[in-house]
């Protein structure tokens, strides 16, 4: 859990740190189960390697990393990278500074980003760093997330749920 700008400065590499967390709804499985994992990015660049160091994640494969997180059919973990964006006014409130998140997902049939995924990862990030839960904005990270980011930005603002669109 993020609780402090001090949680985050301490994990970050200068850019952002990367983060998995449970898909709502789906069984629990290790090493994640139910918690949120923020990864120290100065030790680990990489979700895998990083979900290897830990006890029930020793034998993931890279395979098993693309199934259980950008895979829609079969994921059980969200994952993404947040960064603290200070001098970036936020987009609903017109306030310095945004956290902005991002999803991983699959450009491919089916596993696209749909709205709801990124209503899952707002809700997600708000129990997971709730320091900035009032900072929050969606930041897609492919071509494709950003035409779908753009087509639903003004139904998720009426949500609360801000969308970053640099």
């Amino acid at each position: 859990m993020l609780a402090s700008d001090d949680d985050l400065a301490r994990l970050a590499d200068g850019t952002g740190i990367k983060y998995l967390g449970p898909v709502a709804e789906v069984a629990p499985r290790a090493p994640v189960n139910e918690r949120c994992l923020f990864q120290n990015m100065r030790l680990q660049e990489f979700h895998l390697p990083f979900l290897q160091t830990l006890e029930g994640g020793e034998d993931l494969s890279f395979n098993d990393y693309i199934e259980l997180v950008l895979r829609r059919s079969t994921r059980v973990w969200w994952g993404g990278e947040v960064r603290l964006l200070s001098t970036t006014t936020h987009p609903i409130t017109g306030t310095p500074g945004a956290f902005a998140w991002t999803l991983y997902t699959e450009d491919s049939a089916g596993n696209r980003l749909v709205v709801d995924d990124i209503r899952a990862g707002h809700a997600l990030m708000t129990r997971c760093a709730p320091a900035f839960a009032a900072r929050l904005a969606f930041a897609p990270g492919s071509n494709e997330q950003q035409a779908t980011a753009t087509a639903v930005r003004e139904l998720l603002a009426e949500e609360d749920i801000a969308v970053f669109i640099p």
